[in-house]
């Protein structure tokens, strides 16, 4: 499955409003392969950001967010992502990426 990356907009708390920040939004190609995981549901087990593929060493983290399934995520680069499926549209998005390499 494929998808992309997303900045999303920031918020600034400025004299007791918030404000947003202009919007930048990029899409960086997000390749993720998934296996059964061990209640049966589909856990990603690879990934590729920026052409370099990546294995997942440890699912930290996963949580449902009404129809979006995300995975908190350690690669072999030593790099933490979360991975968000959007199960409705069956799309990948990366909403969190630290560390590592691109």
């Amino acid at each position: 499955m494929s998808g992309y990356f997303v900045i999303t907009p920031v918020l600034e708390k400025r004299s007791g409003l918030l404000e947003d920040k202009a919007v930048a939004e990029a899409r960086i190609d997000i390749n993720v392969e998934c296996e059964a995981g061990y209640d049966g549901e589909e856990t990603p087990c690879r990934f590729s950001l920026c052409s370099h593929p990546r294995k997942v060493t440890e699912v930290l983290d996963r949580w449902l967010d009404g129809d979006q399934l995300n995975f908190k995520v350690k690669g072999d680069d030593g790099g933490l992502y979360v991975l968000r499926h959007m199960i409705m549209a069956n799309r990948w998005e990366l909403t969190l990426y630290a560390g590592g390499e691109c």
